[in-house]
């Protein structure tokens, strides 16, 4: 081989190497170019992507709380407008309650002005728990939601209350007596197919529970009877207890949780209602208030 062909053939491999030097030189850039482009691109994706479903999560929770507030606005308003009618009538309400009571048997609770009405906030948290109960998750709209708060507010009927308290042996006959005097103010009866009589065991309750309606005072009221044994444990041992019971074991919608602890409270407060002593002549089973031909009233298992 001459001299030429050598110096030729050694210029071939310098430009051979020299083209996979700067082969893989232009390759790396563009790589790292593209690399760089498309990590742009998909970034930019990326974050239109992330945007739009924030933008849905913030604007599903933005319309849930309108929602929630929109609810708790109008129970507000119910709340106010129920409890400013009646306290209007407070002075002759308190004249009422007063010549209820039965001279040293049957007697309104002590401090029982200061409880005589619900406060706002517990009216209203009461109001939107029977609307919630009442939608049952369901979508409504604005006005089929003011309609569902009207009628509750036209509903409820233990914003105005009173407890009167009697020993044993006056408290069966004393309860017809108020009771029939009632009446005699022109105020009937709610509800005349719930049980009033709650003395069997099991409902976490030991008493008399009446609803009514009194126009003349424009009010709808709850009247509770009590021995002076059922009123102490109720205020002092099963009230607080079944507060208890009722967040841990009661969900929203009414159903009750069925777990040890909840059985475990349950079981106490049946134990508790064990041992209130039944009062003198009441039948357990006569567990509803009706009125004879004359309009008295009188225990009934019918």
């Amino acid at each position: 081989m001459d001299l030429f062909s050598l110096i030729a053939g050694g210029k071939k491999r310098t430009n051979r190497r020299t083209n996979r030097r700067t082969n893989r030189r232009t390759n790396r850039r563009t790589n790292r170019r593209t690399k760089k482009r498309t990590n742009k691109r998909t970034n930019r994706k990326t974050k239109k992507r992330t945007n739009k479903r924030t933008n849905r999560k913030t604007k599903k929770i933005s319309k849930h709380a309108e929602i929630v507030l929109f609810k708790k606005r109008l129970c507000n308003e119910a709340s106010n407008n129920l409890l400013q009618a009646s306290k209007k009538k407070r002075k002759d309400l308190i004249k009422f309650f007063k010549s209820l009571e039965i001279k040293n048997k049957f007697i309104l609770t002590p401090n029982w002005e200061e409880t005589l009405f619900k406060t706002t906030k517990s009216l209203s948290n009461k109001i939107y728990t029977d609307l919630n109960i009442s939608i049952k998750g369901k979508h409504l709209s604005k006005k089929e939601m003011i309609k569902k708060v009207k009628y509750i507010q036209d509903n409820i009927n233990d914003y105005t209350r009173v407890t009167y308290v009697s020993k044993d042996k006056d408290y069966v006959k004393g309860v017809l007596e108020i009771i029939d005097n009632v009446r005699s103010y022109d105020c009937f009866q709610l509800k005349p197919c719930k049980k009033h009589s709650r003395w069997e065991k099991g409902d976490n309750y030991q008493g008399i529970n009446t609803v009514w309606d009194c126009p003349k005072y424009k009010t709808r009221i709850e009247i509770q009877f009590h021995t002076n044994d059922s009123l102490n444990v109720k205020e002092k041992e099963l009230h607080p207890m079944y507060d208890d019971y009722k967040k841990k074991c009661i969900k929203k919608n009414g159903n009750i949780i069925k777990n040890k602890a909840c059985n475990s409270i349950n079981s106490k407060m049946l134990n508790i209602e064990d041992h209130i002593p039944i009062p003198n002549g009441l039948i357990i089973e006569n567990v509803y208030i009706r009125y004879d031909k004359n309009g008295k009233a009188y225990f009934s298992n019918i």
